[in-house]
Protein backbone atom coordinates (compact mmCIF):
# COMPACT_ATOMS: atom_id res chain seq x y z
CA UNK A 1 0.00 0.00 0.00
CA UNK A 2 1.38 3.40 -0.99
CA UNK A 3 1.62 6.40 1.33
CA UNK A 4 -0.40 9.41 0.26
CA UNK A 5 0.38 12.99 1.23
CA UNK A 6 -2.37 15.15 2.63
CA UNK A 7 -2.53 17.50 -0.37
CA UNK A 8 -3.46 14.57 -2.65
CA UNK A 9 -6.11 13.03 -0.41
CA UNK A 10 -9.04 15.02 -1.83
CA UNK A 11 -8.06 14.03 -5.35
CA UNK A 12 -8.09 10.35 -4.39
CA UNK A 13 -11.53 10.76 -2.79
CA UNK A 14 -13.03 12.16 -6.01
CA UNK A 15 -14.92 9.74 -8.26
CA UNK A 16 -14.02 11.79 -11.34
CA UNK A 17 -10.39 10.72 -10.91
CA UNK A 18 -11.46 7.15 -11.74
CA UNK A 19 -13.54 7.83 -14.84
CA UNK A 20 -10.76 7.01 -17.29
CA UNK A 21 -9.54 3.89 -15.51
CA UNK A 22 -10.07 0.60 -17.30
CA UNK A 23 -11.59 -2.35 -15.44
CA UNK A 24 -10.40 -4.25 -13.53
CA UNK A 25 -8.50 -1.72 -11.43
CA UNK A 26 -7.43 -1.83 -7.79
CA UNK A 27 -5.23 0.48 -5.78
CA UNK A 28 -4.83 1.40 -2.10
CA UNK A 29 -3.15 4.23 -0.23
CA UNK A 30 -2.34 5.12 3.35
CA UNK A 31 -3.29 8.66 4.30
CA UNK A 32 -1.71 10.84 6.97
CA UNK A 33 -4.83 11.79 8.92
CA UNK A 34 -8.45 10.64 9.22
CA UNK A 35 -11.16 12.48 7.31
CA UNK A 36 -14.67 13.53 8.31
CA UNK A 37 -16.27 10.54 6.60
CA UNK A 38 -19.91 11.63 6.92
CA UNK A 39 -19.18 15.06 5.41
CA UNK A 40 -17.37 13.41 2.49
CA UNK A 41 -20.30 11.06 1.88
CA UNK A 42 -22.77 13.94 2.01
CA UNK A 43 -20.83 15.71 -0.75
CA UNK A 44 -21.43 12.65 -2.99
CA UNK A 45 -24.94 11.73 -1.90
CA UNK A 46 -26.17 11.03 -5.42
CA UNK A 47 -23.96 7.92 -5.43
CA UNK A 48 -24.47 4.49 -3.89
CA UNK A 49 -23.34 5.05 -0.32
CA UNK A 50 -22.25 3.00 2.66
CA UNK A 51 -21.19 4.01 6.15
CA UNK A 52 -20.22 1.67 8.96
CA UNK A 53 -18.63 2.27 12.35
CA UNK A 54 -17.98 -0.60 14.74
CA UNK A 55 -19.50 -0.57 18.20
CA UNK A 56 -16.18 0.15 19.89
CA UNK A 57 -15.42 2.97 17.43
CA UNK A 58 -12.14 1.33 16.40
CA UNK A 59 -13.13 0.68 12.77
CA UNK A 60 -14.89 3.03 10.35
CA UNK A 61 -15.75 2.51 6.69
CA UNK A 62 -17.25 5.00 4.23
CA UNK A 63 -17.79 4.24 0.56
CA UNK A 64 -19.22 5.80 -2.58
CA UNK A 65 -19.95 4.42 -6.02
CA UNK A 66 -20.14 0.77 -6.96
CA UNK A 67 -17.31 -1.37 -8.32
CA UNK A 68 -19.71 -3.63 -10.24
CA UNK A 69 -23.48 -4.29 -10.10
CA UNK A 70 -24.92 -5.30 -6.73
CA UNK A 71 -24.91 -8.87 -5.49
CA UNK A 72 -28.36 -10.23 -4.68
CA UNK A 73 -27.49 -12.67 -1.89
CA UNK A 74 -24.92 -13.46 0.78
CA UNK A 75 -23.94 -16.60 -1.18
CA UNK A 76 -23.35 -14.65 -4.39
CA UNK A 77 -21.33 -12.08 -2.45
CA UNK A 78 -19.12 -14.71 -0.84
CA UNK A 79 -18.56 -16.50 -4.14
CA UNK A 80 -17.54 -13.28 -5.87
CA UNK A 81 -15.21 -12.17 -3.06
CA UNK A 82 -13.47 -15.56 -3.20
CA UNK A 83 -12.90 -15.17 -6.96
CA UNK A 84 -11.31 -11.74 -6.75
CA UNK A 85 -7.54 -11.34 -6.31
CA UNK A 86 -7.98 -8.25 -4.10
CA UNK A 87 -8.62 -7.94 -0.32
CA UNK A 88 -12.10 -6.44 -0.60
CA UNK A 89 -15.17 -5.96 1.57
CA UNK A 90 -18.78 -5.93 0.41
CA UNK A 91 -21.35 -3.92 2.37
CA UNK A 92 -25.11 -4.25 2.56
CA UNK A 93 -27.87 -6.14 4.29
CA UNK A 94 -30.75 -8.57 4.37
CA UNK A 95 -34.44 -8.10 5.07
CA UNK A 96 -36.03 -9.18 8.31
CA UNK A 97 -38.04 -11.88 6.56
CA UNK A 98 -37.65 -13.95 3.40
CA UNK A 99 -41.19 -12.81 2.54
CA UNK A 100 -40.01 -9.18 2.36
CA UNK A 101 -38.71 -7.60 -0.83
CA UNK A 102 -36.79 -4.96 1.11
CA UNK A 103 -39.05 -2.07 0.09
CA UNK A 104 -38.40 -2.96 -3.57
CA UNK A 105 -35.12 -1.18 -4.32
CA UNK A 106 -33.18 -2.37 -1.25
CA UNK A 107 -33.98 -5.97 -2.06
CA UNK A 108 -34.39 -9.02 0.12
CA UNK A 109 -30.57 -9.22 0.18
CA UNK A 110 -28.18 -6.72 -1.40
CA UNK A 111 -24.42 -6.22 -1.04
CA UNK A 112 -21.93 -4.21 -3.05
CA UNK A 113 -18.26 -3.21 -3.21
CA UNK A 114 -17.73 0.57 -3.18
CA UNK A 115 -15.72 2.16 -5.97
CA UNK A 116 -13.94 4.35 -3.40
CA UNK A 117 -13.68 3.10 0.17
CA UNK A 118 -12.27 5.13 3.06
CA UNK A 119 -11.10 2.95 5.97
CA UNK A 120 -10.01 3.91 9.47
CA UNK A 121 -8.73 1.17 11.74
CA UNK A 122 -7.54 2.62 15.00
CA UNK A 123 -5.10 5.42 14.18
CA UNK A 124 -4.41 4.21 10.65
CA UNK A 125 -6.45 5.49 7.68
CA UNK A 126 -6.42 4.44 4.05
CA UNK A 127 -8.27 4.73 0.74
CA UNK A 128 -9.09 1.86 -1.62
CA UNK A 129 -10.04 2.28 -5.29
CA UNK A 130 -11.76 -0.60 -7.05
CA UNK A 131 -13.34 -0.86 -10.50
CA UNK A 132 -14.49 -4.29 -11.59
CA UNK A 133 -16.96 -3.23 -14.27
CA UNK A 134 -18.24 -0.01 -15.83
CA UNK A 135 -21.73 -1.49 -16.15
CA UNK A 136 -24.25 0.63 -14.29
CA UNK A 137 -26.85 -1.37 -12.36
CA UNK A 138 -30.50 -0.71 -13.29
CA UNK A 139 -32.49 1.06 -10.61
CA UNK A 140 -35.49 -1.13 -9.63
CA UNK A 141 -38.93 0.24 -8.98
CA UNK A 142 -39.38 1.88 -5.60
CA UNK A 143 -42.41 0.59 -3.76
CA UNK A 144 -44.28 3.55 -2.33
CA UNK A 145 -45.35 2.71 1.22
CA UNK A 146 -49.07 3.18 1.74
CA UNK A 147 -49.22 5.11 4.99
CA UNK A 148 -52.37 6.85 6.17
CA UNK A 149 -51.55 7.43 9.82
CA UNK A 150 -48.64 8.50 11.99
CA UNK A 151 -48.34 5.18 13.82
CA UNK A 152 -48.82 1.75 12.25
CA UNK A 153 -50.37 0.08 14.12
CA UNK A 154 -52.14 2.66 16.26
CA UNK A 155 -51.77 2.45 20.02
CA UNK A 156 -55.18 0.82 20.46
CA UNK A 157 -54.54 -1.77 17.75
CA UNK A 158 -51.07 -2.45 19.14
CA UNK A 159 -52.54 -3.12 22.59
CA UNK A 160 -55.12 -5.43 21.00
CA UNK A 161 -52.25 -7.34 19.39
CA UNK A 162 -50.71 -7.83 22.82
CA UNK A 163 -54.02 -9.22 24.06
CA UNK A 164 -54.00 -11.58 21.06
CA UNK A 165 -50.47 -12.59 22.06
CA UNK A 166 -51.73 -13.66 25.49
CA UNK A 167 -54.29 -15.92 23.80
CA UNK A 168 -51.58 -17.41 21.57
CA UNK A 169 -49.35 -18.08 24.59
CA UNK A 170 -52.09 -20.19 26.18
CA UNK A 171 -53.32 -21.94 23.01
CA UNK A 172 -50.10 -22.63 21.06
CA UNK A 173 -46.36 -23.15 21.45
CA UNK A 174 -45.70 -19.40 21.22
CA UNK A 175 -43.62 -18.12 24.15
CA UNK A 176 -42.50 -14.70 22.91
CA UNK A 177 -43.32 -12.31 20.07
CA UNK A 178 -41.73 -8.98 19.15
CA UNK A 179 -44.36 -6.53 17.95
CA UNK A 180 -43.03 -3.45 16.19
CA UNK A 181 -44.43 -0.03 15.39
CA UNK A 182 -43.75 2.07 12.31
CA UNK A 183 -43.94 5.85 12.73
CA UNK A 184 -44.12 8.33 9.86
CA UNK A 185 -42.48 11.69 10.54
CA UNK A 186 -40.84 14.53 8.69
CA UNK A 187 -37.24 15.20 9.67
CA UNK A 188 -36.02 18.32 7.82
CA UNK A 189 -32.35 17.29 7.74
CA UNK A 190 -30.10 15.24 5.48
CA UNK A 191 -30.05 11.56 6.56
CA UNK A 192 -26.29 11.68 7.14
CA UNK A 193 -26.67 14.76 9.36
CA UNK A 194 -29.34 12.87 11.31
CA UNK A 195 -26.97 9.93 11.69
CA UNK A 196 -24.26 12.24 12.99
CA UNK A 197 -26.64 13.70 15.57
CA UNK A 198 -28.05 10.38 16.70
CA UNK A 199 -24.70 8.60 16.95
CA UNK A 200 -23.33 11.42 19.12
CA UNK A 201 -25.94 10.43 21.72
CA UNK A 202 -24.95 6.75 21.76
CA UNK A 203 -22.61 5.06 24.20
CA UNK A 204 -22.07 1.80 22.26
CA UNK A 205 -23.66 1.18 18.88
CA UNK A 206 -23.00 -0.01 15.36
CA UNK A 207 -23.59 3.14 13.30
CA UNK A 208 -24.63 2.61 9.68
CA UNK A 209 -26.02 4.17 6.53
CA UNK A 210 -26.88 2.35 3.30
CA UNK A 211 -28.12 3.80 0.02
CA UNK A 212 -27.89 1.22 -2.79
CA UNK A 213 -28.60 3.73 -5.58
CA UNK A 214 -27.84 7.11 -3.98
CA UNK A 215 -31.51 7.88 -3.39
CA UNK A 216 -33.15 6.59 -0.22
CA UNK A 217 -31.09 6.07 2.95
CA UNK A 218 -31.48 3.42 5.63
CA UNK A 219 -29.65 4.64 8.72
CA UNK A 220 -29.37 3.55 12.31
CA UNK A 221 -27.38 3.11 15.51
CA UNK A 222 -27.88 -0.49 16.57
CA UNK A 223 -26.79 -1.80 19.97
CA UNK A 224 -27.05 -5.43 18.83
CA UNK A 225 -24.43 -7.64 17.21
CA UNK A 226 -25.79 -10.39 14.98
CA UNK A 227 -22.41 -11.97 14.38
CA UNK A 228 -18.73 -11.25 13.98
CA UNK A 229 -16.56 -13.79 12.13
CA UNK A 230 -12.77 -13.89 12.24
CA UNK A 231 -11.44 -16.95 10.42
CA UNK A 232 -12.87 -19.89 12.42
CA UNK A 233 -14.24 -17.90 15.37
CA UNK A 234 -17.75 -16.51 15.64
CA UNK A 235 -18.93 -14.03 18.24
CA UNK A 236 -22.57 -13.21 18.81
CA UNK A 237 -24.84 -12.21 21.68
CA UNK A 238 -28.27 -12.42 23.21
CA UNK A 239 -29.57 -8.89 23.78
CA UNK A 240 -33.09 -9.00 25.18
CA UNK A 241 -34.87 -7.69 28.24
CA UNK A 242 -35.25 -3.93 28.42
CA UNK A 243 -35.91 -1.17 30.90
CA UNK A 244 -35.81 2.63 30.58
CA UNK A 245 -32.42 4.14 31.30
CA UNK A 246 -33.81 5.59 34.55
CA UNK A 247 -34.38 2.07 35.92
CA UNK A 248 -31.82 0.50 38.22
CA UNK A 249 -29.72 -2.40 36.88
CA UNK A 250 -30.97 -4.55 39.79
CA UNK A 251 -34.54 -4.02 38.64
CA UNK A 252 -33.67 -5.46 35.22
CA UNK A 253 -31.49 -8.27 36.59
CA UNK A 254 -34.25 -9.44 38.96
CA UNK A 255 -37.20 -9.04 36.58
CA UNK A 256 -38.76 -12.46 35.94
CA UNK A 257 -40.40 -11.22 32.74
CA UNK A 258 -37.14 -9.84 31.30
CA UNK A 259 -35.11 -12.86 32.38
CA UNK A 260 -37.56 -15.20 30.62
CA UNK A 261 -37.48 -13.05 27.49
CA UNK A 262 -33.67 -13.14 27.58
CA UNK A 263 -33.51 -16.92 28.06
CA UNK A 264 -35.65 -17.57 24.98
CA UNK A 265 -33.17 -15.61 22.85
CA UNK A 266 -30.10 -17.17 24.44
CA UNK A 267 -31.33 -20.75 24.11
CA UNK A 268 -32.30 -20.22 20.48
CA UNK A 269 -28.83 -18.93 19.60
CA UNK A 270 -27.04 -21.76 21.43
CA UNK A 271 -29.25 -24.37 19.75
CA UNK A 272 -28.74 -22.90 16.27
CA UNK A 273 -24.96 -22.67 16.64
CA UNK A 274 -24.54 -26.21 18.02
CA UNK A 275 -24.51 -28.07 14.66
CA UNK A 276 -22.26 -25.42 13.05
CA UNK A 277 -19.57 -25.14 15.73
CA UNK A 278 -17.21 -27.62 17.34
CA UNK A 279 -17.65 -25.77 20.64
CA UNK A 280 -19.45 -22.76 22.09
CA UNK A 281 -18.91 -20.71 25.22
CA UNK A 282 -21.04 -18.03 26.81
CA UNK A 283 -20.72 -15.62 29.68
CA UNK A 284 -21.93 -17.16 32.93
CA UNK A 285 -24.65 -14.60 33.63
CA UNK A 286 -26.35 -11.79 31.74
CA UNK A 287 -24.93 -8.35 32.34
CA UNK A 288 -26.69 -5.00 32.05
CA UNK A 289 -25.72 -3.18 28.85
CA UNK A 290 -26.45 0.56 29.15
CA UNK A 291 -27.43 2.74 26.17
CA UNK A 292 -28.57 6.30 25.90
CA UNK A 293 -32.31 5.64 26.20
CA UNK A 294 -32.65 2.11 27.59
CA UNK A 295 -30.76 -0.67 29.35
CA UNK A 296 -30.68 -4.29 28.16
CA UNK A 297 -29.72 -7.73 29.42
CA UNK A 298 -26.79 -9.08 27.41
CA UNK A 299 -25.04 -12.47 27.23
CA UNK A 300 -21.96 -12.84 25.00
CA UNK A 301 -21.43 -16.08 23.04
CA UNK A 302 -18.37 -17.37 21.18
CA UNK A 303 -17.96 -20.45 19.03
CA UNK A 304 -15.37 -22.30 16.96
CA UNK A 305 -16.75 -22.74 13.45
CA UNK A 306 -16.63 -26.19 11.86
CA UNK A 307 -14.71 -26.63 8.63
CA UNK A 308 -16.92 -26.08 5.60
CA UNK A 309 -19.44 -23.87 7.41
CA UNK A 310 -19.94 -20.59 5.52
CA UNK A 311 -21.04 -17.11 6.61
CA UNK A 312 -24.29 -17.81 4.76
CA UNK A 313 -24.86 -20.88 6.95
CA UNK A 314 -24.28 -18.87 10.12
CA UNK A 315 -26.40 -15.90 9.07
CA UNK A 316 -29.24 -18.21 8.02
CA UNK A 317 -29.04 -20.04 11.35
CA UNK A 318 -29.11 -16.93 13.54
CA UNK A 319 -31.21 -14.42 11.62
CA UNK A 320 -33.70 -13.29 12.71
CA UNK A 321 -33.04 -14.00 16.36
CA UNK A 322 -35.91 -14.14 18.88
CA UNK A 323 -34.70 -10.72 20.07
CA UNK A 324 -36.46 -9.20 17.03
CA UNK A 325 -38.94 -11.95 16.08
CA UNK A 326 -39.95 -14.18 18.96
CA UNK A 327 -39.90 -17.79 20.04
CA UNK A 328 -40.43 -20.19 18.38
CA UNK A 329 -39.03 -18.27 15.42
CA UNK A 330 -41.29 -19.35 12.55
CA UNK A 331 -44.52 -19.10 14.49
CA UNK A 332 -43.67 -15.60 15.71
CA UNK A 333 -42.70 -14.44 12.20
CA UNK A 334 -46.02 -15.72 10.83
CA UNK A 335 -47.96 -13.71 13.39
CA UNK A 336 -45.80 -10.61 12.92
CA UNK A 337 -46.49 -10.58 9.19
CA UNK A 338 -50.18 -11.15 9.86
CA UNK A 339 -50.56 -8.43 12.50
CA UNK A 340 -48.16 -5.55 11.92
CA UNK A 341 -49.59 -4.08 8.71
CA UNK A 342 -46.27 -2.95 7.18
CA UNK A 343 -43.19 -4.43 5.53
CA UNK A 344 -40.23 -4.34 7.93
CA UNK A 345 -37.81 -4.44 5.00
CA UNK A 346 -34.28 -4.08 6.37
CA UNK A 347 -35.57 -2.98 9.77
CA UNK A 348 -34.57 -5.77 12.21
CA UNK A 349 -32.67 -7.33 9.31
CA UNK A 350 -28.93 -7.99 9.12
CA UNK A 351 -26.65 -5.11 8.06
CA UNK A 352 -22.88 -4.80 7.82
CA UNK A 353 -20.01 -6.18 5.74
CA UNK A 354 -18.47 -9.40 4.46
CA UNK A 355 -14.95 -10.31 3.32
CA UNK A 356 -13.22 -13.59 2.48
CA UNK A 357 -12.51 -14.64 6.05
CA UNK A 358 -14.21 -12.00 8.16
CA UNK A 359 -17.65 -10.50 8.64
CA UNK A 360 -19.42 -8.07 10.96
CA UNK A 361 -23.19 -7.82 10.91
CA UNK A 362 -25.50 -6.02 13.30
CA UNK A 363 -29.25 -6.25 13.73
CA UNK A 364 -30.83 -3.30 11.90
CA UNK A 365 -32.73 -1.82 14.83
CA UNK A 366 -32.91 1.77 16.20
CA UNK A 367 -33.19 2.63 12.53
CA UNK A 368 -35.05 4.74 10.00
CA UNK A 369 -35.68 4.90 6.25
CA UNK A 370 -35.53 8.28 4.49
CA UNK A 371 -37.67 8.23 1.38
CA UNK A 372 -39.14 11.05 -0.73
CA UNK A 373 -38.97 13.64 2.02
CA UNK A 374 -40.50 11.48 4.68
CA UNK A 375 -38.95 9.29 7.34
CA UNK A 376 -40.14 5.93 8.62
CA UNK A 377 -38.95 5.06 12.13
CA UNK A 378 -39.34 1.63 13.74
CA UNK A 379 -39.17 0.21 17.24
CA UNK A 380 -40.34 -3.07 18.74
CA UNK A 381 -40.94 -4.67 22.12
CA UNK A 382 -40.66 -8.30 23.17
CA UNK A 383 -43.97 -9.60 24.49
CA UNK A 384 -44.11 -12.57 26.85
CA UNK A 385 -46.68 -13.80 29.34
CA UNK A 386 -46.80 -11.10 32.00
CA UNK A 387 -46.01 -8.14 29.71
CA UNK A 388 -47.96 -4.94 30.43
CA UNK A 389 -49.24 -3.16 27.30
CA UNK A 390 -48.70 0.39 28.57
CA UNK A 391 -45.16 -0.38 29.71
CA UNK A 392 -44.36 -1.98 26.35
CA UNK A 393 -45.74 1.07 24.50
CA UNK A 394 -43.50 3.30 26.60
CA UNK A 395 -40.57 1.04 25.72
CA UNK A 396 -41.04 1.56 21.97
CA UNK A 397 -41.54 5.27 22.57
CA UNK A 398 -38.14 5.33 24.30
CA UNK A 399 -36.47 3.34 21.51
CA UNK A 400 -37.84 5.74 18.85
CA UNK A 401 -37.13 8.94 20.74
CA UNK A 402 -33.69 9.59 19.26
CA UNK A 403 -35.30 10.09 15.84
CA UNK A 404 -38.63 11.54 16.92
CA UNK A 405 -36.98 14.40 18.80
CA UNK A 406 -35.58 15.59 15.44
CA UNK A 407 -38.91 15.36 13.69
CA UNK A 408 -41.52 17.81 12.58
CA UNK A 409 -44.31 15.33 13.11
CA UNK A 410 -47.31 15.13 10.85
CA UNK A 411 -50.55 15.99 12.59
CA UNK A 412 -53.75 14.40 11.48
Amino acid sequence: MNSLRANHILEKLDLHSLEMQEAPYYSSFYIDEPIDALSWLKDHNDQPTIYWCSRDGHTEYAGIGIAEPHYSSVQETQTRLAELPYPLRAFGGCSFSKNSDGWGHFGQEKFWIPKILYMRQGNQSSIVHCILSHTKPPIPAILEPKISSKHTPSKNVWKQQIESSYEAFSSSTLKKIVIARQTKVHIPHHPLDVLRTVRAQQSASFDFAFSPFGQDFFIGCSPELLLSINNHTIQTEALAGTRPKEASPDELLHSDKDQREHRFVLQHIIDRLAPLCTSTNRSAKPIVSAHNLVIHLKTSIEGTIKNGVTPHDLISALHPTPAVSGFPQQESIRLIEQWEGFDRGWYAGAVGWLSNNEAELAVGIRSALFHNGQCLVWAGAGIVDGSHPEQEWQEIEAKSRQFLLLAEQDHE
